[in-house]
């Protein structure tokens, strides 16, 4: 049975916004929508300290390729090796 199949009959562990004690139930799409928050929040803050560093609102497009530039690869290095567990399970 395909994972498209067991979401449309509610097998794969339901569809509800994933959670952090919900871990290891939660269907395999959502590693895309926790890697997105997570890149979000990353993102947010990310713009909150430069535009401090810089005493005024740097915006959001700037933050993210400096963000991009300077700390993508190696958070997502990082980000990845904490969430290996869902990758796990999304496979």
């Amino acid at each position: 049975m395909s994972y498209y199949s067991r979401l449309s009959t509610g097998a794969a562990g339901g569809t509800s916004a994933p959670d952090d004690d919900n871990d290891k139930q939660q269907p395999a799409i959502s590693i895309h929508y926790r890697l997105y928050s997570a890149e979000k929040k990353e993102l947010e803050i990310h713009k909150w300290l430069e535009s401090e560093k810089a005493g005024y609102d740097i915006g959001m497009e700037h933050a993210r390729i400096d963000w991009c530039c300077k700390h993508r690869a190696a958070w997502l290095v990082w980000w990845l090796q904490e969430n290996a567990h869902l990758l796990k399970l999304s496979a």
